[in-house]
C-alpha cells in the first residue's frame, strides 16, 4: 500500500493532484473542498476560515485526527499558513515536516524581521515605511501573514486588525521566481508571470493566476537567481519556494519569498517525470534526484464572483477548468469560482486561449439566474 502524505492549504487541489502522481495517498485539509480535490484525495476535512487566514486551532484537531487514523510519512504546508507559525510547530511534533520549519516562515512572514534580514543579505526591495505617509498616493498599505495579495490594499482602512506597513506602489508586472533548494544549494529554478484580480472588486491586488513564462533580460534573471542563492545559503531553505518580484530601472525588487510549494507548482508539475512534489520531498531530503523534461507553456487564470452566487448542479464544466466548486456551497463575494487553464507553444497562444474560455464560462454563468461572474 502507498504511504499517505498529509496536505494543508488553503487550496490542497495542486498538491493532491502532485501527490498523486507521485504515488502517495494524499489527506487533504483545505478550506475549499473542490470537486476535483476530493476526486483525488485519499481523505478530506474542511479547515474553517476566510481568505485571511484559517482557524489555527481547528487545523491542528483536524490534522491531529487525520494522523492518528492515517499514519502519514510526512506533511507539506501549502498557502495559508504564513501567519501560524506555532500551528506547523505543533502538527510538526506529530508527523515529520517536509518543508521549511516554523522559524523560516515567521521569518518571511514578519515584515520587519523580512526586510531586515533582506538588508543584511543586500538584496533590494521596494521602499517601505512603518508609518502611514500624509499623501497615500503611490503607496501600497500592507499586512504580515498574508498569501496571494489578500493583505494588500490602497488604503489601511480597507485591511483588518493587526500592524500595517507602506511599500512604494511599482508599475508593471509581477513575476514569481519559482525554486527548488535542498538546504545547500539551489536544484531547480523557473520563472512565471503572476496576474492580479484587479478586475475583483474585493480583492484587487489578490493571486489571479499565472503563465510559467516570462519576459525577463538576462541581467535580471542572473540577479534573481543570486537573491535566490543567497536566501538557500543563510536560512538554508528546502524544498519548493516562490520569490516574488517586480523589475525597476535599476534591477529587480523582491517583494515577498513564499517559502512552500506555491500558486505555480501545477503550471511545472506535467514535467516532472513523479510531479513536483516528489522534487520537493526529494529536496527537503537533500537528494533531488530527478530533472524536469521541457514542456509546453503554460497557464491558469483564476475566475472570481462580485456577489454570493449558488453554483448550478447541472454545470458543464470543460475539461480546462479546475478547481471546480462544491454545487452544495455558495461562493461568496469576492470568492473564486473556478480556474481556466491553457497550454502552447508561446505565450501569446496561451493568454489568447485562457481569454477565450474565460468568457466563453463567463457566458455560461451569466446564464444561470442569481449569478454575479465578472472575469475581466
Amino acid at each position: 500500500m502507498p504511504d499517505s502524505i498529509l496536505l494543508i492549504a488553503q487550496s490542497a487541489r495542486m498538491l493532491a493532484v502532485s501527490a498523486r502522481r507521485g504515488g502517495w495517498r494524499p489527506l487533504v485539509l483545505d478550506r475549499f473542498g473542490d470537486l476535483d480535490t476530493r476526486k483525488v484525495a485519499h481523505a478530506w476535512r474542511k479547515i474553517p476560515g476566510d481568505q485571511t487566514e484559517l482557524n489555527g486551532q481547528a487545523l491542528i484537531k483536524l490534522a491531529q485526527a487525520l494522523i492518528r487514523q492515517y499514519l502519514p510519512a510526512g506533511w507539506v504546508y501549502g498557502s495559508g499558513l504564513e501567519s501560524l507559525p506555532e500551528v506547523v510547530e505543533e502538527i510538526s511534533q506529530l508527523c515529520p515536516l517536509l518543508g521549511n520549519g516554523p522559524e523560516v516562515l515567521h521569518l518571511c512572514s514578519d515584515p520587519e524581521l523580512f526586510f531586515a534580514a533582506l538588508d543584511s543579505l543586500q538584496i533590494p526591495y521596494p521602499d517601505i515605511t512603518w508609518r502611514q505617509p500624509k499623501d497615500l498616493t503611490g503607496w501600497l498599505a500592507k499586512q504580515g501573514g498574508g498569501c496571494g495579495g489578500v493583505k494588500v490594499a490602497l488604503t489601511p482602512a480597507a485591511l483588518g486588525n493587526g500592524k500595517v506597513y507602506f511599500q512604494k506602489r511599482l508599475p508593471g508586472a509581477v513575476f514569481t521566481y519559482a525554486f527548488l533548494a535542498d538546504k545547500r544549494r539551489l536544484v531547480w529554478g523557473a520563472f512565471n508571470r503572476l496576474y492580479q484580480a484587479d478586475y475583483n472588486a474585493q480583492q484587487p491586488f489578490g493571486y489571479a493566476g499565472a503563465i510559467n513564462r516570462a519576459a525577463l533580460s538576462p541581467e535580471t534573471t542572473k540577479l534573481v537567481k543570486e537573491y535566490a542563492w543567497r536566501m538557500i545559503e543563510a536560512w538554508h531553505l528546502r524544498g519548493m519556494h516562490g520569490l516574488d518580484f517586480m523589475v525597476t530601472e535599476s534591477g529587480p525588487a523582491i517583494l515577498e519569498l513564499n517559502p512552500r510549494p506555491g500558486a505555480v507548482l501545477g503550471l511545472w508539475d506535467d514535467d516532472w517525470p513523479d510531479g513536483l512534489l516528489a522534487a520537493h520531498v526529494q529536496a527537503c531530503q537533500g537528494e533531488c534526484r530527478v530533472t524536469p523534461e521541457p514542456g509546453p507553456a503554460r497557464g491558469l487564470q483564476v475566475v472570481f464572483s462580485q456577489e454570493p452566487v449558488a453554483i448550478p448542479k447541472d454545470m458543464p464544466w470543460p475539461s480546462w477548468c479546475v478547481d471546480l466548486p462544491d454545487p452544495s456551497d455558495s461562493v461568496g463575494a469576492g470568492e473564486p469560482v473556478c480556474s481556466v487553464t491553457a497550454q502552447g507553444n508561446s505565450i501569446a497562444v496561451v493568454e489568447r486561449r485562457l481569454r477565450w474560455r474565460k468568457h466563453w464560462l463567463e457566458r455560461q454563468l451569466a446564464a444561470a439566474p442569481g449569478l454575479g461572474i465578472k472575469v475581466s
